[in-house]
């Protein structure tokens, strides 16, 4: 609108200095500034006036009031952007994670956790799928925790499952608690045969 009002103005001016020029009035340039001043200032209002009147007409017009109506829907507007932020915000501000097979590696054993150590439980988890909002960041100890839970350069591994398999005492566990469940089911697979076998008997056979 300013950029309006001052190409009017520059228009008035010039045809003031015609209209002077033609009629061989020569004023001096204060009063010519006067005398513009007041003989422009009508139609300057008028220009203004108008070019308000073309801005509101254009703001009012069919483009913005359809705009409104897309702001305002209640679909909660049809940016795929906004609503992809706005699903984002429900998961705290967590950005959709990297899925490496190293990462998808730790995230399982994550949800097998109750099984790694006899002594610590856990609440399980409702869904079977993989998280798809995560971040991995370090556990930085604090003061007090420095001889209590802190780890050493050497026991501090670049993954959960190389941790897990440089302590000795989990893989003295784990290993223990798979020939056992490898010995029952040996047993079973015995017990198993025998009982195809005895069916197979003749009746008089059968003890």
């Amino acid at each position: 609108m300013a950029a309006l009002v001052d190409t009017a103005f520059g228009e008035i001016v010039k045809a003031s200095h015609r209209m002077r020029m033609e009629s061989g009035v020569l004023p001096t340039a204060l009063d010519a500034g006067l005398g513009e001043a007041q003989g422009t200032q009508s139609l300057l209002d008028a220009v203004t006036q108008q070019s308000v009147a073309m801005s509101s007409k254009t703001r009012s017009g069919p483009a913005a009031s359809t705009a409104r109506t897309g702001s305002s829907g209640g679909g909660g507007g049809t940016d795929k952007t906004t609503g992809r932020k706005k699903k984002e915000l429900k998961w705290g501000d967590l950005p959709v994670g990297n899925l490496t097979p190293e990462v998808e590696r730790d995230l399982r054993l994550l949800r097998m956790r109750n099984y790694l150590d006899p002594k610590k439980h856990f609440k399980g988890s409702d869904s079977k799928a993989l998280p798809k909002h995560f971040q991995i960041a370090r556990v930085v100890e604090g003061p007090t925790e420095f001889y209590s839970s802190r780890l050493t350069r050497k026991e501090r591994k670049n993954t959960l499952v190389d941790e897990l398999m440089a302590d000795d005492r989990l893989r003295k566990y784990h290993k223990r608690k798979f020939v056992e469940i490898e010995q029952r089911n040996a047993q079973g697979r015995r017990g198993h045969v025998k009982r195809l076998q005895q069916k197979r008997k003749p009746a008089w056979m059968r003890k």
